[in-house]
């Protein structure tokens, strides 16, 4: 909004709040509480939408993978999908290391 003779109001602050406000009702309405099922810590909770073949994770801090949950029996058209948490990777840091692939050149 600009008003004559003033400067604009910036709205970005607001739209912000806003949004978390929103993401945080519908956490608390509709969210699901997320564990691991390895170990079965709380790692959240988060808005789970299907879509496009896909599972959509809103609003959950921690870094997951989807796995298909073992069963007792063998049946295709019902698989359980639980999550874990993302390992940490398992390669040297080659920035800070001097035989790196670019440093050669």
């Amino acid at each position: 909004m600009i008003a004559r003779g003033k400067e604009p109001v910036h709205d970005g602050f607001m739209a912000i709040t806003l949004k978390s406000f929103a993401l945080r009702l519908a956490l608390l309405l509709f969210g699901q509480t997320i564990r691991d099922f390895k170990t079965g810590r709380k790692l959240g909770r988060a808005l789970l939408i299907p879509f496009g073949g896909q599972i959509r994770v809103i609003g959950l801090r921690a870094a997951v993978v989807p796995e298909f949950v073992p069963s007792k029996e063998l049946v295709y058209w019902r698989q359980t999908l639980g999550f874990t948490v993302h390992p940490p990777p398992d390669h040297d840091d080659v920035r800070n290391s001097d035989s790196s692939f670019n440093s050669s050149r």
